[in-house]
C-alpha cells in the first residue's frame, strides 16, 4: 500500500489543530485554571487507559457502549483458544470521562490527600461516536470535583466557580439549572412506572424541552409505557410547568411530599440562595425539576449551565456519592462539574472569525545584512514589552502569498524593518 492510499487526514472523528486554534485553547484553559485555583482546586492528572472491568462497572449510561477497548498484548493475546468471544480479547479501555479515573485516583492516593479534596483535571477522553458535525471521538473535558464533602456548600461552590470560570473566558448571560435525581426518580415512581424502567423513563423525560408535553407523551406511549402512567406523569409535568419559576421548588415539594425527604428540598433551596449572590452579571440560576443528567452514577443534586449563544449546555455535573465505593471499596461522598471545553472554544473561535477582540499579532520582515538581525530582534522585543505578539521573518520572494498565510494564522499586522527608521505597522485586516 502506498502513502497516497493511506492519506494524510486524521482518522474519522479526530482532529488536527492549527497554531491559531491551539493558541486559543491554551488561552482559554489558562483563564479557567486561574479561576479554579483561586477557589483552592488543585491540578491532578490520570492515565488515559483504565482497567476495562472498572469502566464497565461505572454506570456510565450510553457511554459504556461507546468505549474504545484495547486488545490484550503479547502472551495475553492467545487467538488459538477455542470459543473466544470479544470480551476474551480485551482487558483495558480508553477513559470515556474523567470522573471514573478520578474515583480510582482518590482511592489509590487517599492517604496523601486532604480530608476534603478539591481537584481540577483537564484532558482528552474518547468515545466511539458516529462522526458528525460537532461530535468527535476524542475531545477535551475540564472537570472540578470535591471529594469528602457532603454539605450543600459543595454544590454551591462548584456552581459558583464554574460560572465565574466561564465568565472569565467571555461566555456570558448563562442560565444555571439545578435539580436532584431523587426528585426525578420520585416523579417517575409517583406515576406508577416500575423501578426497572425508571432509567428509560428519565431518558425520555429529558427530551421535554425539545419535544414538549405532547411529544414526550407520544414517546412514552411508543416505548411501551402504559396510558395511565404516561398520562399521570404528563399531567404532573404540565402542572409544574404552569407554575411561576420562583414557586416550582415548593410546588414540587408539595406534590411529592410522601416520596422525597424534605431535606432534599431544603438543601436545594440552600444551594439556590447561596449561589445567587456570587453570580456574574447577566447570569441566573433556577430550579428545573425536569433536568436529567445521563450518567447512572448520580445520586443527588444534578446541574447544568446553558448558553444562549450555543443553544445547549456548556457545563454539567452532579453528586455521585456511591461511585468511589462501588469502584474501589473506599467510601467517600463526591460531587463534580465538567465544562464542555470543545463547546466553549467553538463559540470563541466563531467570535474571532466574526471580528471579535483578538490580541495584536505582528510580523516583522527584514532583509539580511550585517547587523540587521541584531537590530530587528531589539525592535521585536520592544513590541513584545508593549503586549504585542511578534515574530520576525526574512523578507520572502512572494510577499502577497506570505501575508495571506499569516492572516490565516491570526496575524493582525506586519511591518518592514529598515535600519534607522521607526517601525510602521500595517493592518492585515
Amino acid at each position: 500500500m502506498s502513502a497516497k492510499d493511506i492519506g494524510v487526514a486524521p482518522p474519522k472523528g479526530f482532529r488536527d489543530f492549527l497554531p491559531r486554534e491551539t493558541e486559543l485553547r491554551d488561552r482559554v484553559l489558562a483563564d479557567i485554571l486561574r479561576v479554579y485555583r483561586s477557589y483552592g482546586f488543585e491540578r491532578v492528572d490520570t492515565p488515559a487507559i483504565e482497567d476495562l472491568r472498572r469502566l464497565q462497572k461505572s454506570e456510565g449510561g450510553e457511554n459504556l457502549g461507546l468505549m474504545f477497548r484495547i486488545l490484550k498484548r503479547g502472551d495475553k493475546l492467545d487467538l488459538s483458544k477455542p470459543g473466544l468471544n470479544p470480551d476474551d480479547l480485551v482487558d483495558l479501555g480508553l477513559r470515556y470521562d474523567l470522573t471514573v479515573p478520578l474515583s480510582r485516583y482518590y482511592a489509590n492516593n487517599k492517604e496523601s490527600l486532604p480530608a476534603i479534596f478539591k481537584a481540577v483535571q483537564v484532558g482528552p477522553v474518547w468515545r466511539a461516536e458516529r462522526p458528525q458535525a460537532g461530535r468527535f471521538r476524542q475531545f477535551v473535558q475540564c472537570d472540578i470535583d470535591i471529594i469528602g464533602g457532603a454539605a450543600p456548600a459543595v454544590e454551591a461552590e462548584l456552581m459558583t466557580a464554574t460560572q465565574e470560570a466561564l465568565a472569565a473566558v467571555g461566555i456570558q448571560n448563562l442560565v444555571l439549572r439545578l435539580n436532584d435525581r431523587r426528585i426525578l426518580l420520585a416523579m417517575v415512581a409517583n406515576a406508577g412506572i416500575s423501578e426497572d424502567r425508571a432509567a428509560k423513563a428519565l431518558v425520555l423525560l429529558d427530551k421535554l424541552d425539545k419535544l414538549g408535553l405532547d411529544g414526550v407523551k407520544g414517546a412514552f406511549l411508543a416505548d411501551g409505557f402504559g396510558e395511565e402512567a404516561t398520562q399521570k406523569l404528563i399531567t404532573f409535568a404540565a402542572k409544574v410547568q404552569a407554575m411561576p419559576a420562583a414557586e416550582r421548588l415548593e410546588g414540587v415539594r408539595s406534590g411529592l411530599a410522601s416520596l422525597v425527604p424534605t431535606l432534599v428540598f431544603d438543601e436545594l433551596a440552600q444551594i439556590l440562595a447561596s449561589v445567587k449572590p456570587g453570580l456574574c452579571q447577566g447570569n441566573t440560576i433556577e430550579f428545573d425539576p425536569f433536568l436529567v443528567r445521563g450518567m447512572g452514577y448520580y445520586t443527588g443534586a444534578v446541574f447544568e449551565i446553558s448558553s444562549p449563544e450555543f443553544g445547549s449546555s456548556v457545563a454539567g455535573g452532579g453528586r455521585y456519592d456511591k461511585l468511589i465505593g462501588n469502584l474501589s471499596g473506599v467510601e467517600a461522598p463526591a460531587c463534580g462539574f465538567s465544562i464542555g471545553f470543545e463547546r466553549i472554544t467553538s463559540i470563541l473561535e466563531e467570535r474571532e472569525r466574526s471580528g471579535g477582540s483578538v490580541a495584536p499579532k505582528v510580523a516583522i520582515f527584514y532583509d539580511a545584512g550585517p547587523g540587521t538581525l541584531e537590530a530587528v530582534m531589539v525592535a521585536a522585543q520592544g513590541l513584545r514589552k508593549q503586549g504585542t505578539i511578534t515574530s520576525i521573518f526574512e523578507s520572502p520572494r512572494n510577499m502577497k502569498n506570505s501575508l495571506e498565510r499569516l492572516k490565516l494564522s491570526g496575524y493582525t499586522g506586519f511591518a518592514r524593518f529598515k535600519s534607522g527608521e521607526a517601525l510602521s505597522i500595517k493592518s492585515l485586516e
